[in-house]
């Protein structure tokens, strides 16, 4: 019952990252938007471990992509939202995505019975050293290294 359990949480944290993405203005979900969904999800175990909420971590993310446009002379006011799509069950995203999605799997093999939790997928996020995901925790003082 777990395993279908941990099937039904992961659909649904695929969904609302690509829901994040597209609302952010990317095509595609990367770990910041997995990490979004996990803030947003019913489970509060991600919050509550990093003690703060998605608008948060949304405006720390949308801090990191501005900053990283501006060095390169753009505005980020330039990029519009992407309209959602629909989709079929096959999910589609980032490289960081999968990583902390298969990272998280493993941690909550390890803390069974409970299953997949969003804490799972924050500790997960935490680990990745570099991208959004790692500059928005530093924007936030996250300890990351206390998370894995």
């Amino acid at each position: 019952m777990a395993l279908v359990n941990d099937m039904r949480t992961v659909a649904a944290l695929l969904e609302a990252a690509e829901r994040e993405a597209h609302a952010m203005g990317d095509e595609l979900p990367g770990a910041e938007h997995l990490v979004l969904a996990a803030l947003v999800d019913s489970d509060e175990s991600g919050r509550v471990l990093l003690g703060f909420d998605a608008d948060q971590f949304r405006h720390a993310v949308d801090t990191v992509h501005a900053e990283a446009l501006k060095t390169i002379g753009l505005h980020p006011d330039t990029f519009p939202a992407l309209p959602a799509v629909a989709r079929g069950r096959v999910y589609r995203g980032e490289e960081s995505l999968g990583e902390v999605l298969e990272r998280a799997r493993l941690l909550a093999r390890q803390s069974r019975p409970q299953g997949l939790r969003t804490s799972h997928i924050i500790r997960a996020a935490a680990h990745r050293e570099h991208g959004t995901t790692a500059r928005a925790f530093d924007l936030l003082h996250v300890d990351r290294d206390s998370l894995q």
